[in-house]
């Protein structure tokens, strides 16, 4: 199953790149190291209606491509993971024809745990959960990448939009 997700970053494309290269422990939200593993959270809802799930998640070093630089991210569950989907992705920071502001996607395929059972609740219900876990991720790097950078002492910009929802699902049709 695909899914293509965006936020705008309202940071410039120069110091966001570099917070990306500096490394996931800066950028990944609550991204810890445990021996060889980086594990973080991925999830939705909030407080008591949250549900999340710690994935241990394997990057590539960050890339330059045509408008940006991008990282090859998967992830499974850190426990049982036979019981829940695993994930591959291309994060991408994209420089936009706005000053100071940035675009982040997120392009991922992700395959649903118990073969043909697990497609058919995927279709029925799941690939919304993982749309919306997805868009909860999407957001909070979105929120880490623009803290990392407004501590390195860039001004933000003001105006328009950074979706706190974590950005917005795009068609294909649509990238």
């Amino acid at each position: 199953m695909e899914l293509h997700l965006e936020a705008e970053v309202r940071r410039p494309y120069e110091a966001l790149a570099e917070v990306l290269r500096d490394g996931p422990e800066r950028w990944l939200p609550q991204a810890e190291r445990t021996g060889e593993a980086l594990v973080f959270e991925v999830g939705v809802g909030s407080g008591r209606r949250s549900v999340r799930r710690r994935v241990a998640v394997t990057l590539s070093n960050v890339m330059p491509f045509g408008y940006g630089v991008a990282v090859r991210i998967a992830w499974r569950a850190a426990h049982r993971p036979d019981l829940y989907p695993t994930l591959e992705g291309v994060l991408r920071l994209e420089r936009t024809e706005h000053a100071g502001r940035s675009r982040l996607r997120f392009d991922a395929t992700y395959q649903p745990p118990a073969g043909r059972v697990g497609m058919a609740l995927d279709q029925a219900l799941m690939h919304r959960v993982a749309e919306a876990s997805l868009r909860d991720f999407l957001g909070r790097c979105t929120e880490r990448l623009e803290e990392a950078e407004e501590a390195s002492g860039a001004p933000a910009v003001t105006g328009g939009r950074t979706d706190a929802e974590g950005g917005q699902a795009v068609s294909p049709a649509e990238r």
